[in-house]
């Protein structure tokens, strides 16, 4: 028995469970691998989890795909997986700069010892952290 005769719907249940990383990884073993791991139906749930996408209301949807028109005049082909791409590194993006912020904030408390600055600085940044 080979992969091929195994049922594309049980192949998608599996799949379903590895994470975004190791389905890219698995992508590089075979076309075949690649074709499944590639599929929308893997990627779209994986995108709505995760940043989350509420599929109910279609103006999130329509400005979803409004932001995604650039990729498509990239030469890119809009897939799910594209969307989560583009999403984690937007992500990835923001999370550096809140580092970088952060830093640059706690040096200022510390060179300031000013109390009540602290703990009004700390709240705010508590506050954006709880966005990402």
């Amino acid at each position: 028995m080979s992969l091929k005769d195994v049922s594309l719907d049980i192949l998608h249940y599996l799949l379903r469970f590895v994470t975004p990383p190791d389905l890219c990884q698995l992508g590089k073993l075979s076309h075949l691998w690649r074709s499944l791991t590639n599929q929308n139906v893997i990627w779209k749930p994986l995108t709505v989890d995760r940043w989350d996408i509420d599929l109910d209301k279609p103006e999130e949807m329509e400005n979803q795909l409004k932001n995604e028109k650039s990729a498509l005049d990239d030469g890119n082909i809009m897939t799910w997986k594209n969307i989560y791409k583009r999403k984690y590194l937007q992500y990835k993006k923001y999370e550096k700069l809140l580092d970088q912020v952060n830093g640059k904030l706690f040096e200022q408390i510390r060179s300031s010892y000013s109390v009540e600055l602290g703990e009004y600085v700390w709240e705010k940044l508590d506050t954006v952290n709880s966005i990402k």
